[in-house]
C-alpha cells in the first residue's frame, strides 16, 4: 500500500470502549453491507479446530465492545422512563445434566438452538453470544453472553426442556429423582473493571484439552452489522486523543499499519464524555435505531458528505507534545 498516494491521504480513528486506533484509509470509503456481510462469508469458510484462533479473538472482542457500548446508550437515553427495557449483560452457563450420548454438533443443533429460539420468544433476551467447551468429564456446555438479567427459575425451566429434547432430564430424574436438575447458573459482568476485557477473557478461555466439534462460537447476526464509531481526524479530534497519552507513552503502541491508544480504566468516563458529542452519539444513535427500532439510521446522517469534504483538508494533526516523546512521526510511519 502506498501511503504517499493522495488516495490513501486520510488519517482515521475508531474509537473502542478502552481504546483509540489510528489508521490510514482511502477518501470516501465506506464499505457497503454486502461487502461486510460477504467479508462475514469469508471469514466463516474454514476448518473449525476445536479453538479459538487469536484472529478470531479480536474479531469477537470488536463485536462485544461495540455492542456492550450500545447497551449503554439505549440505558442512557432510551430507557429512562422504563426500568423493563434496560440492557444489561449477563453471563449464563448452560451444562448437560447426564452423561453426553450425542455429538456435540447434534447437541448444538437440537438443544441449544432450541434453548435461543424459545428464549428470544418469550423475551428472556434480545441478542446473545455464545461459547461451547468442553468439561473435564467430556460434556459439552456453553457459555452464552445476553443483554437481560434472566429469573434462574425460568433459565432452568427452558433449558431443562430443551436439553430434553434428547432425553437428558428424564434420565437425570430416573438417577436422583428431581424434575428440574441444577445444571444453569447466571452471573452478572464486574462493574470495577474492564468489562470487555473481562468477557473475551471468560469466553476465550479452555477449560479442557479435549475438542468441541464443529463450531465453538456464535452470536446474533444483527450484532456483526454494528457500526464502529469512526471519524476523520482533524486538528482538533487529535488534540482531544492527545490528553489521553501518559507522559511516559507506555499505553500506546505502534506498528506500520496503525497507532493505538489504550484509555486506563480510571480514564474511561473522561474519556466517553469527550468524545460523546463529538462522534459517539451519531453512531451509538443509528446502533441502537438498528438493533431496536428496525433499521439503521439513513448513511448520510453517518457521513455527512459536507463534513467530510472539509475535514479532509486538515489531517495533518498539529498538536504532538507527548507524542514527540515517544520519537516517531505519526504521519511518516503509517
Amino acid at each position: 500500500m502506498n501511503l504517499n498516494n493522495d488516495e490513501f491521504a486520510c488519517l482515521m480513528a475508531r474509537f473502542a470502549s478502552n481504546k483509540v486506533v489510528m489508521y490510514r484509509q482511502r477518501h470516501n470509503y465506506h464499505p457497503s453491507l454486502q461487502q461486510r456481510l460477504q467479508s462475514e462469508i469469508n471469514f466463516e469458510k474454514k476448518t473449525y479446530n476445536g479453538y479459538m484462533s487469536k484472529n478470531t479473538k479480536s474479531y469477537i472482542t470488536k463485536i462485544l465492545d461495540l455492542w456492550y457500548m450500545t447497551s449503554k446508550y439505549w440505558n442512557r437515553y432510551y430507557s429512562r422512563s422504563n426500568q423493563a427495557s434496560k440492557k444489561k449483560l449477563t453471563f449464563v452457563t448452560l451444562t448437560l445434566p447426564s452423561k453426553q450420548k450425542h455429538s456435540d454438533n447434534e447437541i448444538k443443533r437440537k438443544c441449544l438452538n432450541y434453548f435461543i429460539i424459545a428464549a428470544q420468544r418469550s423475551g428472556m433476551f434480545d441478542y446473545y453470544f455464545w461459547r461451547a467447551e468442553k468439561q473435564a468429564n467430556g460434556n459439552i456446555h456453553f457459555h452464552l453472553l445476553v443483554d437481560r438479567f434472566i429469573p434462574m427459575d425460568l433459565l432452568q425451566k427452558v433449558w431443562c426442556k430443551a436439553v430434553n429434547v434428547l432425553g437428558y432430564v428424564d434420565e437425570y430424574q430416573v438417577k436422583f429423582g428431581e424434575k428440574l436438575p441444577p445444571c444453569t447458573h447466571i452471573a452478572e459482568i464486574p462493574t470495577n473493571q474492564n468489562i470487555i476485557d473481562y468477557v473475551v477473557k471468560y469466553v476465550g478461555k479452555n477449560e479442557s484439552d479435549q475438542k468441541v466439534d464443529g463450531r465453538i462460537w456464535g452470536m446474533s447476526d444483527q450484532l456483526r452489522n454494528l457500526l464502529a464509531p469512526s471519524k476523520i481526524v482533524d486538528n482538533s479530534t487529535m488534540s482531544q486523543i492527545n490528553k489521553f497519552v501518559k507522559d511516559d507513552c507506555k499505553n500506546v503502541y505502534q506498528d506500520e499499519n496503525c497507532t493505538v491508544v489504550r484509555i486506563d480504566f480510571c480514564d474511561r468516563q473522561k474519556y466517553e464524555m469527550t468524545f460523546r458529542s463529538i462522534i459517539l452519539d451519531e453512531f451509538f444513535k443509528a446502533n441502537c435505531s438498528y438493533l431496536y427500532f428496525d433499521g439503521f439510521l439513513p448513511i448520510d446522517q453517518i457521513y455527512p458528505k459536507e463534513k467530510k469534504k472539509t475535514q479532509a483538508s486538515s489531517t495533518q494533526p498539529e498538536s504532538k507534545s507527548k507524542w514527540d516523546q515517544l520519537s516517531f512521526d505519526f504521519e511518516n510511519n503509517l
